[in-house]
């Protein structure tokens, strides 16, 4: 699993746990269902205001988010430890 599936995951748990339903999660991020969907399920790179935004609402901060993900069970690394590139910048 990739980090963006990893992150994706560790949203959904920490949703959950606060027993909120996607709508009313979405609510809260000023998103609909779907986003929180494609978010949850790993699609797509998010921005930093987004990260801020869900950790914000789930009551909690990036950094810790971002630890939850890389603890998951299946979250695996690069080999290299480099982020991939996900376009060219020119």
């Amino acid at each position: 699993m990739n980090l963006e599936e990893a992150f994706g995951q560790a949203v959904r748990l920490r949703r959950r746990g606060a027993r909120l339903n996607q709508e009313e999660f979405a609510a809260l991020l000023v998103l609909n269902q779907g986003a929180v969907s494609r978010i949850e399920n790993g699609q797509g790179s998010l921005t930093l205001d987004m990260v801020a935004r869900i950790a914000a609402a789930l009551r909690t901060t990036p950094s810790a988010l971002m630890q939850e993900a890389q603890n998951l069970h299946g979250y695996t690394p690069l080999p290299d430890g480099r982020p991939r590139r996900t376009r060219n910048i020119d």
